[in-house]
């Protein structure tokens, strides 16, 4: 469950970014930059999480 819970938590924001973006492709005018690429980066820091998570329920 800690696992598919921060997959969610990290994905989320890039895909509802995504999902925005297919329905409104102005939005990306109204995003910043540092916005996206910060959505971007948060989501590829999900492998990152996996061996923290681990070994706390490895205690």
């Amino acid at each position: 469950v800690a696992f598919a819970t921060s997959f969610t938590v990290c994905w989320t924001p890039y895909y509802v970014l995504g999902i925005w973006y297919w329905f409104d492709p102005e939005m990306l005018n109204r995003v910043s930059d540092p916005v996206n690429h910060f959505f971007f980066l948060f989501a590829f820091l999900n492998p990152c999480f996996d061996p923290l998570i681990y070994g706390y329920f490895s205690l």
